[in-house]
């Protein structure tokens, strides 16, 4: 495959953008640069995936240079990167057609330069009055305002004074709004960070900043107090009062968001609920299921045109704790075709046998994993592993072994997979067989040594999994 930045751009396009694009460059190009509109024609036969044959470099030159008997990278490239730069027009464009507000600014800059601040004043107040019709308030709302005062008070001679301190004054107070919602949202950020890396923080950096927020803003700006209730749940992990409150505030205030920093906040309140979880506090389950419901009902969960892979496998994972079989059924069936083409049939396939594991269905769960050859290693070795729990719950114990000492060798080869799921891995290959062996040889010795030795072990892949097995030997032997 043709390995090129434009390629990667249009993979991402929706089907209904890239028939615009098609049109744009039709429209664009007129009789002009065919090469271009040849190579765009060759690349749509292979979209969304572009990863057939006709996509490889050489394919591609004999198309656009019919009559050139020899290949030469350089040409193909020049034509590749003229259409790059039509990519590029075309999502500049396709962005100020959808922003209002940016155009007229902009419009207002232009007329600035040629000295018409007449216009110029006109754009501005249009600008304005789009901004507050707009229902978000977050920072670039504090920011944008922030912005159109400030060339106002800039490039308008003709204010008097009473007018310009009136005028100043809107400017500190946009700029105030803006320095402390981007101040904790940053803060935010940096906790989050420190706490998943298990690093410790100096909370003393954001005193001075907390106790001004407190006495004076939070009720003032919503956007600010969610950022506020998130840090608290952040520094506060242990006062579930402060998860309440930012659920309530999110819930009221949701329209003060773009979906992107709605996601980012989100995720704030999805980590607590990670961490409760973790804690073995099972009634956090049901909250980060009904979060991330929210989010996908929402669009949310969308990662530009798809939804991610992750996000797929997270709802399924969690609709299966709560033995909502049924929903996770119709998800996944309903998402299946939102997924990216490129991981969709793999996606499917892991998710549809979890699914089928979930509800004891263990001879389907080996079918459904037997059905297709995994291209990418994630999902190979998630395979593996409940390939290996289908074999245990059927007692295939020779199949069993036979797999785990093939996944062990695979792993350790793999020199690129990160430290921390190479032992996760080789901790459940190596824990799993001492738990089939109790069928035959099982004592409360034996069971107490094995859970001492998972002590050892800061991460087991599936270990609720294998917890429950150990628990139904204790419950059945002793």
């Amino acid at each position: 495959m043709y390995n090129s930045i434009c390629i990667k751009i249009l993979k991402e396009f929706s089907e209904s953008d890239f028939k615009s694009f098609r049109r744009y460059v039709t429209r664009t190009l007129g009789s002009t640069n065919p090469r271009v509109k040849i190579l765009l024609n060759e690349l749509s036969k292979d979209y969304p995936t572009f990863e057939g044959k006709r996509i490889h470099r050489e394919v591609l030159f004999a198309k656009v240079f019919p009559k050139e008997k020899v290949f030469e990278e350089k040409n193909i490239r020049h034509v590749m990167s003229a259409l790059k730069k039509l990519v590029e027009q075309f999502l500049l464009e396709k962005e100020l057609k959808e922003n209002e507000f940016r155009k007229q600014y902009l419009l207002g800059r232009a007329y600035r330069k040629l000295g018409l601040h007449n216009l110029q004043q006109s754009c501005l107040t249009k600008t304005l009055d789009i901004l507050e019709k707009d229902t978000r308030r977050d920072s670039r709302f504090y920011f944008k305002k922030y912005q159109i005062y400030e060339d106002l008070f800039r490039n308008n001679s003709e204010i008097v004074r009473s007018d310009k301190i009136e005028l100043v004054g809107t400017i500190l107070k946009n700029l105030d709004s803006l320095f402390f919602i981007e101040k904790l949202k940053y803060a935010c950020e940096f906790v989050n960070e420190q706490t998943l890396r298990n690093i410790t923080y100096n909370i003393n950096l954001f005193d001075d900043i907390l106790k001004h927020i407190e006495v004076s803003l939070l009720e003032e700006i919503p956007v600010l107090h969610i950022y506020y209730t998130a840090f608290k749940t952040l520094i506060e992990p242990q006062n579930e009062n402060h998860f309440i409150k930012l659920k309530e505030l999110l819930s009221s205030h949701t329209e003060y968001f773009n979906k992107y920093e709605l996601n980012e906040i989100y995720i704030y309140a999805r980590n607590y609920c990670v961490r409760q979880i973790n804690r073995q506090n099972q009634t956090y389950i049901k909250e980060l299921f009904d979060l991330n419901l929210f989010l996908l009902e929402n669009k949310n969960l969308f990662s530009g045109t798809y939804l991610s892979q992750s996000d797929y496998r997270n709802m399924i994972t969690l609709g299966n704790r709560l033995k909502k079989f049924e929903w996770v059924e119709n998800f996944l069936e309903e998402y299946k075709e939102k997924l990216n083409p490129t991981e969709r049939e793999n996606a499917y396939l892991i998710n549809k046998a979890t699914l089928e594991f979930e509800q004891k269905n263990y001879d389907n769960t080996i079918e459904l994993l037997n059905l297709y050859e995994y291209k990418n290693k994630d999902y190979e070795y998630e395979a593996k592993v409940l390939l290996a729990q289908s074999y245990f719950e059927l007692n295939q114990i020779a199949a069993l072994i036979n797999l785990l000492d093939s996944f062990k060798i695979s792993i350790i080869r793999n020199k690129n997979l990160p430290k921390a799921r190479l032992n996760a891995y080789k901790a459940f290959c190596k824990i799993v067989p001492k738990i089939a062996d109790f069928r035959y040889n099982c004592s409360k010795e034996k069971i107490e040594k094995l859970e001492e030795e998972m002590t050892r072990h800061p991460i087991i892949s599936s270990q609720n999994w294998i917890l429950e097995k150990i628990n139904t030997f204790k419950k059945v032997k002793f």
